[in-house]
Formats: structure tokens, sequence, C-alpha cells
């Protein structure tokens, strides 16, 4: 948070900035939550109450991914640690030249806020 002085104020503003973060995996054509607990399970299918994962446009016409779970950070240190437990999370299958090869993609969604208190887009 930052505290600035507006030009034609004499009150100051405070400045606020909130990042979220959500990582998905891509593996066999599925989209699987990578920070939701319930979708972890490797054996599960979607009659297990997994949550169903939908890449879309929102309402401002940007590429969003409905239901997919979030985490708001407030440090470097958050961030790393969310990539180290999705990154343990991920499918492995055995390969002829890897036998702990990670067949799938990992895609990380950031959303970043920010403004004063009476103004965060």
């Amino acid at each position: 948070k930052e505290e600035s002085k507006g030009e034609e104020s004499s009150e100051s503003q405070t400045f606020d900035s909130t990042i979220q973060v959500g990582i998905l995996e891509i593996y066999n054509e599925q989209l699987r939550d990578l920070l939701n607990p319930r979708d972890l399970g490797k054996d599960a299918d979607s009659a297990s109450g997994k949550t169903r994962l939908n890449i879309c446009r929102n309402e401002a016409g940007n590429i969003t991914v409905q239901n997919l779970s979030r985490r708001t950070i407030h440090c470097p240190e958050e961030m790393l640690s969310l990539l180290e437990q999705a990154k343990e999370q991920r499918s492995k299958a055995t390969t002829a030249l890897n036998k702990d090869s990670s067949r799938s993609h990992m895609v990380i969604d950031v959303h970043v806020s920010s403004g004063t208190a009476n103004q965060q887009n």
C-alpha cells in the first residue's frame, strides 16, 4: 500500500493492489484445478464431484477460466509456494526416456487489481 496526495485534494488517498493466482493443468484434453484439493484425486472422474472448469470469455470480452480457485498472494514467497504445490500435483506418467515425465501443461492465471480505495480495477 502506498499513500499519495491528490493535486486537487489535501486528503491522502491509499493506493491498494491485490494479486490473485489460479493454477490449472491441461492433461489428455481435460482441465484440472491444481489448487482445489477436491479436484486432486488422481483416480477421480467427473462423477466424483470434481469442479468443472470452463475456458470462456467474460462480460468484458477477456478470456477466463470459470470455477478456477484462486489464492490471494502477498509476497513472492507465497507465489513460489503455490507453484511448488501445483508442480507436485501435476499428472505424471512413465515414458521410455523419463520415469517421472509430466505429460501435461500447467497454466498460471494471474489477476492484478489496483487503484485507490474508491476505485479498484
